[in-house]
């Protein structure tokens, strides 16, 4: 019995660390209506931030929560920064866009951090954290959001420099 609840932790554990590689949802449920057609991810900023949810073709519940959250906390939070255009909220495939996934090394669903200067991207960051803080949304909230500003306040600085020009 005791061998037994010590492989059911280690097999929970391998799928919160993983994400969803063996927890499917119905692909009617989760068609790509909201994600952006490839040539509105070709069309990157001229200056600022990308924030892309990268899924895989079949979604888990926990990677439609990650989602939601993350995808709520970018309209809300930074509300007049989507207005002015400086960030952007895209969803995609990243298994139908595979240039993408080997270029932010990506093997489950993520949140990535694109920055743009002068239509070129300057920096990434994947948010890998987002699957250790999803039932934590204080957390979740402070994590994602720190690294937008972060990511604002470095291209802002790039520009008072003078880079990219």
């Amino acid at each position: 019995m005791r061998l037994f609840a010590i492989a059911l932790v280690a097999s929970l554990a391998g799928i919160a660390l993983f994400g969803c590689q063996s927890t499917q949802v119905d692909p009617e449920q989760t068609s790509a209506a909201g994600d952006v057609s490839a040539s509105e991810q070709d069309s990157p900023l001229q200056d600022g931030v990308v924030v892309y949810y990268m899924h895989r073709e079949f979604r888990c519940p926990t990677c439609l929560k990650i989602e939601q959250m993350s995808r709520e906390l970018v309209e809300n939070t930074f509300a007049e920064e989507m207005s002015a255009g400086t960030i952007q909220w895209q969803t995609l495939n990243y298994q139908l866009h595979e240039d993408m996934a080997e270029r932010y090394g990506l093997n489950t669903s993520s949140l990535v951090l694109v920055s743009y200067r002068d239509e070129r991207e300057v920096s990434h960051q994947v948010l890998e954290g987002t699957w250790s803080l999803y039932g934590q949304p204080a957390l979740f909230q402070e994590y994602v959001a720190g690294a937008i500003r972060k990511e604002l306040t470095a291209l802002r600085l790039d520009r008072l420099r003078g880079r990219g020009e």
